[in-house]
């Protein structure tokens, strides 16, 4: 099944925005604030000095309130993804409903990026 979105830019929000200082290792887990709705989100990882520029550099994992406690949360992670640095990685979550993400990032360089997440606002056909 294939899913067709528009190339309209307006049909894009952009949900959260932090800094990452990569010169903290290792990495701290981020966990993004915002409740998503959409299945369909963007995220950008940008290093100013683009050396991992195309390389994966983290993981991103979507973790959805389920009600059943277990181990203490009564959250379930489903699917974890891969991020590359320097290039706008698209994403369509199997699972709907609400969900918040969690990135896992590994970088290994003296520099200051940015996170950007956008969620898809447009029709889904």
């Amino acid at each position: 099944m294939s899913i067709l979105i528009s190339s309209d830019p307006n049909n894009w929000a952009q949900t959260w925005f932090t800094l990452v200082d990569s010169r903290v290792s290792p990495q701290p887990r981020l966990s993004s604030p915002i409740i998503m709705t959409s299945p369909i989100i963007a995220v950008s990882l940008t290093l100013p000095s683009g050396f991992h520029s195309g390389r994966a550099c983290g993981y991103l994992i979507q973790q959805i309130r389920t009600g059943l406690i277990v181990g203490g949360s009564p959250d379930a992670r489903t699917e974890t993804k891969t991020l590359f640095e320097g290039q706008l990685s698209l994403f369509n979550f199997e699972f709907g409903g609400d969900y918040s993400l969690i990135f896992d990032l590994f970088l290994r360089v003296a520099d200051v990026g940015s996170l950007s997440v956008w969620e898809y606002t447009g029709m889904v056909t």
